[in-house]
């Protein structure tokens, strides 16, 4: 990386060096800079300059469009609802070896949750099988009764997440319909699953899908591990595989019907989550000393790192963004200080004929925003480039959003102007006698 910045800052040198570099050699700098003192308009390497400001405002335009646009999806998506309540709660990942058979299961989640209660700052605890946001579900298809069967490449799929009762008050999922899981949920009991709310939209529309029976599997299997399940309650959706997209079918199932061996453990606090993670695993060893829990994470990280990708190509294009107006500016500032240095002789002219000051600054004004108006529709055209190869990291935002074009478009014309303001005062402060006295 070191070597290729080096090339590339050596290789910029030498091409940006030649051009002047070729006129002083070719004697005719003296000439063309003399004759510009008469118009102001043919000094040497005036088309040159224009090109590389009119360069400088389009990048400028694009990456200020790209910034723009990865600040309105990280907006998007710091604003959704993700279903549940993501301040202070921790996360922590197990594997339950083949030894626990399903009673040492269950005591091993009972016994677990109880002492993870008794942390110091903790109000809450529960298992789940599925993280939110990480997109570790089980999916399979299912069948309801009473509606008809579709083909088998047709069958709608859900994701299938066994939880503990408690489960729903620690993650903050709202109960819509119906009840949640309780002490009725037993081995043995009638199976019983909550649906979420697109999973009742989509198969029952406005009815009400309490009492309504499901299948998990293919509609002929049978037996134990593919029983009718009765809805008992709806619940609001979650955002499971990403913040991204819609929200997904969820069935969640009780524990203590299905078992499961491995999942998380959810841990809400009253103090600091992060200093969690240590208490957390020690009270879960007092029960099993040789079991490791891994991925002990707070909410706010896993969701971190879930728009990560979107957060780093914004911080990217900030600084790229930010560099580019500063060298926009600079630019400006110093083609339009030149230009004016150059024009001294025409602009005493045209101040000893009776043009006053404001039309002197409206003049240089309006010529130099020309060519950064020039600029700026070259950079709309390479915007809409850049938008396209961004479309896979938007959210809730086009990537040709007629807003943030408006804006950063607004941002350089400002830029410009700003950097032009100086240069332009300053020939309105030309002394025309001093001016035509210049050879």
């Amino acid at each position: 990386m070191l070597f290729a910045a080096a090339v590339a800052s050596l290789g910029t040198g030498v091409l940006f060096g030649l051009m002047p570099a070729i006129q002083a050699a070719t004697g005719r700098s003296m000439t063309l800079l003399r004759s510009a003192r008469v118009t102001g308009l043919g000094h040497a390497g005036a088309g040159t300059r224009r090109a590389l400001l009119l360069a400088e405002v389009a990048l400028a335009l694009v990456l200020v469009t790209g910034a723009g646009l990865m600040l309105r999806t990280m907006a998007n998506l710091a604003a959704i609802d993700t279903g549940f309540t993501r301040e202070q709660l921790v996360t922590a990942q197990f594997n339950l070896p083949a030894r626990y058979d399903q009673a040492k299961r269950q005591l091993f989640l009972d016994q677990s949750i109880e002492r993870l209660r008794a942390i110091p700052g903790v109000t809450k605890a529960a298992f789940g099988y599925s993280i939110p946001v990480a997109g570790s579900n089980w999916n399979s298809i299912f069948t309801i009764e009473g509606q008809p069967v579709p083909e088998r490449s047709k069958l709608p799929s859900s994701a299938w997440i066994p939880v503990s009762p408690e489960y729903f008050d620690t993650m903050g999922i709202r109960l819509i319909q119906g009840r949640l899981f309780d002490g009725r949920d037993l081995p043995g009991a009638p199976a019983a699953v909550i649906v979420n709310e697109t999973f009742a939209r989509r198969f029952f529309g406005n009815n009400n899908p309490v009492g309504t029976r499901v299948k998990q599997g293919w509609p002929e299997d049978s037996g134990p591990f593919s029983p009718w399940r009765e809805i008992i309650g709806v619940v609001n959706d979650v955002r499971m595989n990403s913040l991204q997209g819609d929200p997904t079918l969820q069935a969640y199932l009780p524990i203590r019907q299905v078992g499961q061996r491995s999942g998380a453990f959810v841990v809400r606090a009253s103090t600091s989550a992060a200093t969690l993670g240590r208490s957390i695993e020690a009270a879960v060893q007092e029960i099993d000393p040789n079991l490791p829990l891994f991925n002990i994470q707070t909410m706010d990280q896993i969701i971190d790192g879930a728009i990560g990708n979107e957060r780093l190509t914004m911080v990217l294009l900030m600084g790229f963004a930010s560099l580019a107006l500063l060298m926009a500016a600079i630019g400006v500032f110093g083609v339009t200080a030149y230009s004016v240095s150059q024009r001294t002789h025409e602009l005493g002219i045209r101040m000893a004929l009776g043009a006053n000051r404001g039309s002197v600054l409206a003049l240089v004004l309006r010529q130099e925003l020309g060519a950064c108006l020039a600029g700026i529709a070259i950079g709309i055209v390479g915007a809409f480039f850049l938008a396209s190869l961004l479309e896979s990291l938007l959210f809730g935002v086009t990537a040709r959003d007629a807003a943030t074009l408006s804006v950063a478009a607004v941002v350089l014309i400002a830029v410009t102007v700003c950097a032009c303001l100086l240069p332009a005062y300053r020939a309105t402060r030309v002394d025309p006698v001093t001016a035509l006295r210049l050879d």
